[in-house]
């Protein structure tokens, strides 16, 4: 039990255990509880239970403790005492146990100590009470002696490298453990131990540790252990003088495991701990040991080949530290002596272990100080980067502590010199190790800390003498702010700010003059790209305004403070150079005109900007700024010959070639200007003539560079003077003075490119100067015709397959600005001007990245001109001009062209539409022919050209809705444009979100009357430039404005048709043509009519394009109606039939045949065919009549099976002839297989167009008609009016369709056949013949369709027919009469005729013997007819005629004619 109310700490502080929160029960018996039912990880409970231990000082109770020490006890016993998760988690708890109980813990540990003697050892025992001394050193003295002997006798025991790590950990701990007691004994409440005694026993064991361990063990673990062990136990025997001879001795042993060891960090926190106890002893050390120790550490640290951390290099620099404080002269004797080693690496440690001991700033060391910075100095010429980054450490340690100003000045200027060396060893190659020692250089100014004694004395003034050159640029932000820090810690101490110093100071410091200051620090303050460095130059100006001019009082407290905030206002990013510099340029005037009364010190001032710009070293942006400083400086100078002198010295004299000098020229003589207008005038007209005279005398030599540099530095300064000119004196003298003088410039030079922009930008900052000077917009430019006509030249002076430069963007721009200026010039010429530029710009092929962005701005430039001219014209005439000239280049097979176009289109549109809302107009004139071509460019292959086309048809939707009434977009159901134009920005990865059907649709819905052409010949220019994919595209818009527009195009249907059938003729990929084939249709749906007759009016109607588009209509759903209209067509087609063919006729009649044809064929069902056969086989078929030709009569009998008769036939024949192609495929979709091979067969078609087998093949036809059950009743209805028909022709056809429809009359059509038994016996009379013939044909057939109606008329039909039948000059009509009489007696008997029988047997007597066939075979058929009609007493009649005739009979028998001969006779 503690006897002691208070508990020890290692660090010495105490805790009182009553007056703490008692720890929670629950949770501590819950842990205790899961331990011993073995539940869970083990190793987890006990972190967790470690855990709540560290957190809480409440004292346990006495069987809680108990109960831990023996679930730690047992879990060790488990192990045998080695070491695993269990035990080193158990162990752990045992410590933090020990807070509270720690004699408890002790005792217990002890216990199992004592077991262990004579044992093996126990690595958890072991461990343990290594941790405890490591945590609570001062309470385990006690227990020092037991533990110590207990250790020494298991020395002997230790049969393993883990055991030996272990053992070495407790002596370690155990021999800092006291010697921290000897240190803080005072603190302890136990007796005192002595010194002596403890040393004893620790020394017996340091004995054994050397004797038996130093140099055995070859492992690095067990090394580190043993010299961590016997540097421990060394410190505590150091405490003993008789022992510190052996101690001293080993002492080298460890410096040698720097030798032995590979990690060294252990050796030097050994050797850091032994050095620390010697400084705590001041014992007295040899010194061979110091200079060893010395050595080594110094070895150790300049070692390259070993990876040391940063902290190990800061304990190895302590080690020396911690010697130099012991023992001063020894340890900066050692270091001095190794500046003068040749290995650089060397030296440089030494310079950083001399910095180290330097930075101490101890007494004994400060007093080696001005030693140290001599033997220092010679140094400072060395080249190597590591020797003199070594320096440049050694000198910020130094400046950290005071030493004599005197002394170090020669270390202070050391810091500018090295970074003089690396800016000029970058200007000729870029090393990283040069920037390096920049940055070092720069950390030691920003980190000079002035409250050290005697750095005021130091460094003011000296420092000054480093702001001017522009050498130290890169260190100005923590010169200027140490200055400024100077001067106020200067104010604070001596109450002024110019307190005179020591002569001998004065003389040493290379102080700059007040102008020199002045303009270097406003050179600082122009830099844009550092914010700091601009303050802090300021806050100087503000410091030194005493010492630059004793005018500056006044107003430098008020400015300064001004231009501080400005830039505090100002981010980084977001200050604006040209501002910026324009504000400090105002600062400089309002300075210089504070000094006016002084003109010599302005004389001064001006010299002194000349020779700063005459320094090489200042880069382009101080030169430039300079430049500005000296025009501004000029401007404020009284002194007109100075001012004259200067700036004809800087025409002359510069050198142009570089940009900056050229541009710096400009800028010295306009900044002057501004007050000194007509002397820097009189200035450039001297020079101006001087330069031409020069140039003159020079011809001889070729390529002088820096006299044309010349020639271009004078026009630019032209235009730079005109810009600062004074607006009331400009225009007076702008014209003759500048822009002439610019002009005659031009034409002298040699027009290099440098010229060229030149000219590009004098006459462009002319151009502005007149705009701000001509407020009344009255001034008009005489020689503007003759500028346009030099940048024309300019522009088309390279071809377009070169790529853009500055002079095409300049130019670009300076057209947008002269077309502001008077006069104007015609629209015409404006518009060439339009077209040469787009054809530069757009047309060059693209470039490298680097002049990517120039074409950007060459494009923007081109928009902003075409906007330009076409706000100035005003008219939709200029915009419809201009749109026609994009176009070609919108529609081009480049995608980056058409990129660019769009661009161009884009601008130009956003200034239309602002001019379209100011008109009247109530349409976009070219909305046709721009969605045309932009809406196919939504699926371009560019996401570029996908984004800008859909940003044009946007904006053109708004231009047309901005026209269209909102009553007028109600009627047509027009929706808002807003939702589309959102709708065309939806994009992903600049694609349409929807099908551009869609879109297309949409847009269509916004298009007006009258530019559907104007739209189609877009998309057709598209059709031919474009890829398939965006020829898809096209089409898709196409189809999308037929299906939305294509009702209201009523008007421009047959302009629409011959475009359509022109780019048929034209294109020959599948997929478009299959495209302008659906626009056909889509077409036809809304205009059949007028679509069909367009495209009967084409030309070449035997194409092939031509068939497909009659087949695409004939195989849609418009294919009847298509076909009906073009029957139509054909039937109305004139009837009469000249002698000769109309030639304007029979061309349109081959076109209505063809299509005819190729519409039926394509048809998709055959009823469409069969609805319209009463309307086509007439027509057809009266067609075929008409083109017979003469009249001719037909033989009664039929042609031979399969008879073709072909021959040469003439034109008449051939039109015949397709006719009956077009009749065939008409009949070849309605009739079956069978009926179409009867056809065939008996050979109608060849036939039907010939004149003596017309009727015939009629008549076949009418019969398979028939059987196929095609005769409707709308069918005889369409040929009845062909009875009364004026053409014979006509007549002869109908006849020969009724006379074979007789025979077997349709039922529901028959009651319209029985009135033409009455017509037959009238046409019997007509003139015609072949009507004749046909009508007593249909007579014949007429008795078996239609008996009664036969049998009403028979006295009249028959007396007819004999009267017929003795017509000898028409043998056809006779013979058809004997047939149709023949027909008569063989279906109704003969009764009734009376006479007429006997009559007709005597004529037909007298046909017997004819010559004619036709005759013979029509008489026997008649005559037989009559033999079996002869009854009662006809009887004897018949046979006393028979008798008469037997020869003739027999002779029958016999006739030359099968058909003849092959008839029955009586």
């Amino acid at each position: 039990m503690n006897k002691h109310p208070l508990i020890y700490h290692k660090d010495g502080g105490r805790e009182t255990g009553s007056e703490t929160v008692a720890i929670s029960a629950t949770v501590v018996n819950s842990l205790l509880k899961k331990l011993q039912d073995r539940e869970g990880d083990r190793a987890e409970t006990y972190r967790h239970l470690q855990h709540v231990l560290q957190g809480d000082d409440t004292r346990l109770q006495s069987g809680v403790v108990n109960r831990v020490l023996a679930e730690v006890s047992g879990d060790m016993k488990a192990a045998q005492g080695a070491m695993n998760n269990v035990t080193a988690a158990a162990g752990d708890v045992l410590v933090a146990l020990a807070r509270s109980h720690f004699e408890f813990v002790m005792s217990e540990l002890q216990g199992h100590l004592k077991t262990m003697r004579g044992g093996a050892c126990q690595e958890f025992v072991l461990t343990t009470l290594s941790k405890l001394a490591s945590s609570y050193a001062l309470r385990c003295i006690p227990f020092v002696e037991m533990t110590l002997l207990a250790l020494h006798a298991m020395l002997r025991q230790v049969e393993s490298s883990r055991i030996l790590r272990t053992i070495c950990s407790v002596l370690e701990q155990w021999s800092r453990a006291i010697n921290a007691y000897f240190n803080a004994w005072e603190q302890c409440p136990f007796p005192r131990i002595g010194e002596k005694q403890l040393c004893e026993q620790v020394y017996s064991l340091f004995c054994h540790a050397v004797v038996n361990w130093l140099g055995r063990h070859k492992k690095e673990e067990d090394k580190q252990a043993i010299f961590g062990a016997v540097t421990a136990m060394m410190a505590v025997v150091l405490h003993d003088a008789q022992h510190q001879d052996r101690v001293w001795k080993q002492v080298v042993w460890l410096l040698q495991q720097y030798q032995e060891v590979q990690d060294t960090s252990r050796v030097t926190e050994s050797l850091h701990y032994f050095l620390k106890t010697l400084e705590e002893l001041h014992a007295v050390a040899p010194k061979d040991k110091l200079h060893a120790i010395a050595a080594a550490v110094h070895h150790e640290l300049g070692d390259e080949t070993r990876q040391h951390s940063a902290g190990h290099k800061e304990e190895l620099r302590q080690c020396i530290v911690l010697q130099a404080r012991i023992y001063p002269e020894e340890t900066v004797t050692f270091l001095l002596s190794q500046l003068s080693s040749e290995n650089q690496g060397s030296r440089g440690t030494a310079l950083t272990l001399l910095g180290a001991v330097a930075r101490s700033d101890e007494p004994a060391v400060r007093e080696k100080l001005p030693l140290i910075v001599e033997a220092v100095q010679p140094l400072f010429t060395e080249s190597g980067t590591q020797l003199r980054r070594a320096l440049l450490g050694f000198i910020k340690d130094l400046l950290s502590v005071s030493i004599p100003s005197c002394l170090a000045w020669d270390v202070v200027a050391h810091i500018f010199v090295e970074f003089r060396r690396a800016s000029d060893r970058l200007a000729v190659e870029d090393v990283q190790e040069e920037r390096d020692l920049q940055a070092q250089c720069i950390g030691i100014l920003e980190s000079l800390d002035l409250s050290v004694e005697g750095m005021t004395e130091l460094l003011w003034p000296r420092l000054l003498q480093y702001v001017v050159p522009a050498q130290y640029c890169g260190m100005l932000v923590p010169l200027l702010r140490c200055l400024q820090a100077l001067i106020e810690r200067q104010k604070q101490t001596e109450g002024q700010e110019d307190t005179e110093k020591p002569a001998d100071v004065q003389e040493q410091a290379k102080k700059p003059t007040p102008q020199a200051l002045l303009v270097r620090l406003l050179v600082v303050a122009a830099c844009d790209q550092c914010r700091e460095c601009a303050v802090a130059a300021l806050q100087l100006l503000q410091a030194l305004q005493s010492r630059i001019h004793s005018s500056l009082r006044g107003l430098w407290p008020i400015s300064i403070p001004c231009m501080l905030q400005y830039l505090e206002e100002k981010t980084e990013g977001f200050l604006d150079s040209e501002e910026w510099q324009c504000y400090l340029l105002k600062f400089l005037t309002e300075s210089v005109e504070e000094m006016l009364v002084d003109q010599p010190w302005v004389v001064c001032l001006s010299r002194e900007l000349s020779q700063q710009l005459s320094n090489p070293s200042s880069s382009a942006e101080d030169k430039n700024f300079l430049y500005q400083a000296l025009g501004t400086v000029l401007a404020s100078c009284r002194q007109l010959t100075h001012v004259q002198g200067q700036l004809l010295k800087y025409l002359k004299e510069t050198d142009a070639t570089s940009p900056c000098d050229r541009q710096g020229i400009a800028s010295v003589v306009s900044y002057a200007a501004e007050r000194h207008f007509y002397l820097a005038l009189d200035a450039m007209r001297k020079f101006t003539k001087w330069l031409i005279t020069f140039d003159r005398c020079r011809k001889a030599q070729k390529g002088h560079q820096r006299a044309q540099a010349t020639w271009a530095a004078a026009m630019l300064t032209y235009g730079k003077v005109a810009l600062h000119a004074p607006k009331s004196e400009l225009l007076a003298c702008v014209e003759e003075d500048i822009l002439a003088n610019i002009l005659e410039l031009f034409h002298a030079c040699r027009k290099e490119l440098q010229h060229k922009l030149a000219l590009l930008n004098g006459i462009k900052e002319v151009t502005c100067a007149i705009q701000a000077a001509d407020t009344k917009h009255s001034f008009r430019l005489c020689k503007k015709p003759e500028v346009l006509e030099i940048l024309l030249d300019l522009m088309e002076e390279d071809a377009c397959d070169t790529p853009v430069s500055q002079v095409h963007l300049k130019m670009l721009q300076l057209l947008e600005q002269l077309s502001t200026l008077k006069p104007c010039m015609d629209w015409e010429y404006r518009c060439s001007q339009v077209a040469v530029c787009c054809w530069r710009v757009l047309s060059c092929p693209p470039e490298e990245t680097e002049l990517q962005s120039l074409q950007t701005s060459c494009e923007e430039a081109l928009g902003q001109l075409v906007s330009a001219l076409l706000k100035a014209e005003g008219t939709s005439s200029a915009f419809a001009d201009v749109v026609s000239i994009l176009l070609c280049h919108l529609t081009s097979t480049k995608a980056w062209e058409r990129e660019r176009a769009l661009q161009v289109c884009a601008q130009l549109l956003g200034t239309y539409e602002e001019l379209f809302k100011c008109s009247r107009e109530r349409t976009c004139s070219q909305f046709g022919s721009l969605v045309g071509v932009l809406g196919p460019l939504l699926s371009d292959s560019q996401a570029t050209s996908r984004q800008r086309a859909g940003a044009c048809l946007s904006c053109l939707l708004r231009i047309q809705a901005c026209g269209m009434t909102k009553t007028r977009r109600a009627v047509l159901q027009v929706p808002d444009c807003k939702e589309l134009c959102e709708r065309l920005k939806s994009t992903e990865d600049g694609s349409l979100c929807e099908e551009p059907a869609k879109i297309a649709k949409g847009v269509c819905q916004y298009f007006p009357q009258g530019q559907a052409r104007s739209f189609m010949d877009a998309i057709m220019k598209t059709f031919e430039c474009a890829n398939e994919e965006r020829a898809q595209a096209a089409g898709d818009w196409m189809i999308g404005f037929l299906e939305a527009c294509g009702k209201e195009i009523r008007p421009e249907v047959p302009e629409v048709v011959n475009i359509l059938w022109k780019a048929m003729y034209t294109m020959q990929q599948g997929t478009l043509r299959d495209l302008l084939l659906k626009a056909a249709r889509l077409l036809a749906g809304f205009h059949l009519q007028p679509v069909v007759d367009s495209l009967l009016q084409t030309e070449l109607p035997s194409e092939r394009d031509m068939v497909q588009l009659w087949r695409s209509l004939g195989s849609s759903d418009l294919g009847p109606q298509v076909l009906r209209h073009l029957a139509e067509r054909l039937d109305k087609a004139p009837e009469t039939r000249p002698l000769c063919n109309d030639a304007d006729q029979e061309p349109h009649r081959l076109k209505l045949l063809c299509a005819i044809s190729e519409v039926v064929s394509a048809l998709l069902t055959a009823e469409a065919v069969r609805d319209l056969l009463p309307h086509l086989l007439p027509v057809l078929l009266q067609w075929v009549s008409n083109e017979l030709g003469v009249e001719l009569l037909f033989p009664p009998l039929s042609p031979p099976r399969g008879l073709l008769l072909f021959k040469d036939m003439g034109q008449e024949e051939q039109l015949c002839g397709l006719y009956c192609d077009a009749l065939e495929q008409v009949l070849r979709r309605c009739l079956d297989e069978r009926w179409q091979q009867v056809l065939f067969r008996h050979g109608v078609w060849p036939s039907l167009d010939l004149p003596q087998w017309h009727c015939n093949s009629v008549q076949l036809l009418t019969s398979v008609l028939l059987r196929a059950r095609l005769v409707s009743r709308a069918l005889i209805q369409t040929f009845l009016p062909w009875l009364h028909s004026p053409l014979p022709n006509l007549q002869v056809t109908a006849l020969a369709f009724f006379a074979e429809l007789m025979k077997d009359p349709p039922a529901e059509g028959k009651d319209l056949l029985k009135p033409l038994v009455r017509l037959f016996l009238e046409k019997l009379q007509h003139p015609s013949c072949a009507v004749q013939h046909m009508a007593a044909r249909g007579l014949g057939s007429a008795v078996s369709g239609l008996p009664k109606k036969v049998q009403k008329h028979k006295r009249s039909i028959v007396a007819a027919l004999e009267r017929e039948m003795r017509n000898v000059d028409h043998p056809e009509v006779a013979a058809e009469s004997m047939l149709a009489l023949a027909e008569i007696l063989a279906k109704q008997t003969a009764k009734g005729l009376g006479g007429a029988f006997r009559r007709i047997a005597r004529s037909t007597r007298k046909f017997l013997d004819a010559k004619q066939e036709d005759l013979r075979f029509a008489a026997f058929s008649l005559y037989t007819a009559l033999a079996a009609g002869a009854k009662d007493n006809l009887t004897t009649f018949f046979s006393g005629e028979v008798e008469q005739i037997l020869g003739s009979l027999f002779l029958h028998l016999q006739d030359p004619s099968c058909a003849v001969s092959s008839v029955r006779t009586p």
